[in-house]
């Protein structure tokens, strides 16, 4: 990766200060912050880097739309994982954990929501003059066409292969 000429930017927080950081293609070690970066709490444990332990840096920032900014980013894909129109989807009798998890879902779709709003925003104003010292980024949003017929976190074969072929299906539509 480091001699690829990409940049990489991977979100992780610190589970010891509570510090959001992100994390470049220069930073060692690299495989463990990419896996402290995909570790959802509860379902994955932490990684431990720099004597602290460290887990997915959506705890604290869900799209981190300012990192690809301030990287140099033009054009920011983001994927969210509830279609734009929500349909009610709940079991009506709900466990503690099924609870948890859905009121995780439904905070995390509202804040990705809400940053790219705001991201859209400062596009407008830019282009208005408001500010030009920034530049318009360029955002494709990936979203299922309808609810995910299956929780994220069950990682059963049958449920991963499902997912991964309606999230091509859903991204190829969106990247039309």
């Amino acid at each position: 990766m480091r001699n690829s000429g990409k940049k990489l930017r991977v979100g992780a927080t610190s589970l010891t200060t509570g510090e959001y950081r992100v994390f470049t293609e220069q930073d060692e070690p690299l495989a463990a912050i990419v896996y402290a970066s995909a570790a959802y709490p509860v379902a994955f444990e932490p990684a431990r880097i720099f004597g602290e332990w460290w887990i997915d840096g959506g705890v604290r920032t869900v799209t981190p739309i300012r990192a690809c900014i301030d990287a140099g980013c033009t054009d920011i894909d983001v994927v969210m994982l509830a279609p734009d129109k929500t349909s009610p989807s709940f079991d009506p009798d709900p466990t503690v954990v099924d609870i948890v998890l859905r009121s995780l879902e439904v905070q995390a779709d509202e804040i990705i929501a809400n940053d790219l709003r705001g991201a859209l925003l400062w596009n407008r104003l830019i282009r208005c003059g408001a500010d030009t010292e920034k530049r318009v980024i360029n955002f494709t949003v990936v979203r299922p066409q309808d609810a995910l017929p299956t929780r994220l976190l069950r990682f059963e074969p049958r449920n991963v292969e499902l997912l991964i072929r309606l999230g091509h299906r859903d991204a190829t539509e969106a990247l039309r």
